[in-house]
């Protein structure tokens, strides 16, 4: 084992201090080098961020209300921090290691169970560290996202390494998932999970399905993952998204909540509880439900100031047409301060605030508070760029419309559509509303599928092209499975209720209901 450690370092995290000390001095006593430790996922993902660990041992518990070992490894991918490159173990009860299997992306390389033993410690990581000596340029490219590579060196390495074709075939598919080749990577986890019934294939196999358009057999695939019991954010995530867009949103809320129960301290599933009920118009579930994703997401890369700004949205429709209690009024103050603060005073995220506070205002019944936040909302559009100008145009026209900042905006919108060639998306929404203003529908469809597939556009754009492709639907319920109309419709599934004006999340809800209907008509006639 020596030889393998000798001048490696690691990270131990663990809140338990006996614990932490005894795996540390098991760690030196195998000849690492430098050993970090961290108590909190939070203090860990500091340490990742200051500098590289060969391993990181991560114990599951880290305390009863805090964040899990596991969510290490979550938001290391989230922020791209040598997720590949490192080898990372968790810690487990024995009772929990059979639960905690189901990830693709972010399984740890190897489970420990309690109690743990300098023998067993020093088997696993020399295995390992094997392992990821003979895959590191593999590694390397998976981190520097280069897909198209990493996929050329599964393939070379699973004929060196027979023996690690299971590891390596992993790998192969999160390589071909996000190189965008769905088709091959939905062979590939559909063979596994017929021979091995390994539950990452089949979380995979599900992934994979939803990307080329197939809702309801993705949806069949993960409820299967779910219903062996295994906790699996990605299962949970991607079986929502497809119950959602196979017209069932109403179980899509109930399974995540399911998932919030299971796993109370992940932020990104409650976020995605909070924007299911949202629109779903069940407020007390989502405010509670964005109340928990800004708590276990401040500080880390899922601090988001779309959940701030929905929860004040989620809050006031809770208590519509009755005034807030001194409590929530000074919990929404003190959310949208907070929120500026922690996004150092971003423009954009000034803009958002007041336009909310606003809102806050109105319901209080403060004209004067009302039109001073819409004033700074406006004085804090015109500071931002022309691509997030782009985005929040029509979100800001919607909410001054009847007020004296409307003259002066639509006229902006014509500046605007002026520098409609600088922003990608936005060039190809003019082009596809040109075109239908012409009768060219085909021309129109195709450059508006185009503008919506892309993350950055707007929900206006999004908007209008569903329009079209549910349209379309009605004849041809085929064009839902093409790619580009599985792109869109998956950046629509995504988009966060806090994005969007009044009128745009009534238009949403109007349009999900209708192809909710066409998806339902065309399934009940194949």
């Amino acid at each position: 084992m020596s030889n393998q450690s000798a001048r490696k370092s690691a990270l131990i995290v663990d809140y338990r201090l006996e614990e932490l000390a005894a795996l540390r001095e098991i760690l030196l006593q195998l000849g690492f080098q430098t050993v970090e430790v961290a108590s909190s996922v939070n203090m860990a993902m500091s340490a990742l961020r200051e500098q590289s660990f060969d391993v990181v041992l991560a114990c599951y518990d880290l305390g009863k209300g805090e964040k899990n070992g596991l969510q290490v490894l979550q938001e290391s991918h989230a922020e791209r921090l040598r997720l590949f490159g490192t080898l990372f173990v968790l810690v487990v009860d024995a009772r929990e290691a059979d639960i905690l299997v189901g990830s693709l992306e972010t399984a740890p390389n190897a489970y420990i169970s309690k109690p743990f033993s300098r023998s067993k410690i020093a088997a696993t990581l020399d295995k390992l560290l094997r392992v990821k000596k003979a895959t590191a340029r593999l590694d390397q490219a998976m981190d520097e996202g280069r897909w198209e590579e990493a996929v050329s060196h599964c393939h070379n390495l699973i004929e060196t390494y027979p023996a690690l074709k299971v590891y390596l075939e992993r790998l192969l598919g999160v390589c071909l998932l996000e190189s965008g080749q769905y088709r091959e990577a939905c062979d590939l986890f559909a063979a596994l999970s017929a021979v091995r019934k390994v539950v990452w294939a089949q979380v995979g196999f599900g992934i994979a399905l939803y990307r080329l358009g197939d809702h309801a057999a993705a949806t069949e695939v993960l409820q299967g993952v779910i219903d062996q019991q295994h906790i699996s954010v990605e299962a949970f995530s991607w079986l929502a998204r497809s119950l959602w867009m196979g017209g069932d949103a109403g179980q899509a809320v109930s399974l995540m909540r399911k998932a919030v129960m299971l796993q109370p301290t992940v932020p990104q599933l409650h976020s995605e509880l909070g924007n299911l009920a949202a629109w779903n118009s069940e407020w007390v579930i989502s405010l509670e439900a964005f109340r928990k994703a800004m708590e276990y997401g401040r500080h880390s890369i899922y601090q988001n100031p779309d959940d701030s700004c929905a929860f004040v949205v989620s809050t006031l429709a809770a208590n519509e047409g009755k005034p807030l209690s001194d409590v929530l009024e000074l919990e929404v103050i003190r959310t949208m301060e907070a929120t500026v603060r922690d996004f150092d005073e971003a423009v954009e995220v000034q803009f958002r605030s007041h336009l909310v506070l606003a809102d806050f205002r109105e319901q209080a019944g403060n004209s004067a508070l009302v039109a001073s936040e819409l004033q700074l909302a406006v004085d804090a559009f015109e500071r931002m760029t022309i691509e997030a100008q782009w985005f929040w145009i029509e979100p800001l026209l919607d909410r001054v419309s009847g007020t004296e900042h409307e003259p002066k905006m639509l006229n902006y919108r014509k500046f605007l559509a002026r520098k409609a060639q600088e922003v990608s998306w936005a060039k190809y929404h003019n082009e596809g509303r040109a075109a239908y203003s012409e009768g060219k529908y085909e021309v129109a469809l195709n450059n508006m599928v185009s503008a919506a597939k892309q993350p950055e556009a707007s929900v206006r754009a999004r908007l209008d092209a569903v329009q079209l492709l549910i349209d379309r639907g009605k004849h041809d319920s085929a064009i839902f499975s093409e790619p580009d109309s599985v792109e869109c419709l998956h950046q629509m599934a995504k988009t966060s209720f806090a994005l969007c004006s009044d009128k745009q999340r009534e238009r949403y809800q109007k349009l999900y209901q209708a192809y909710s209907g066409v998806r339902h008509a065309a399934d009940n006639t194949e």
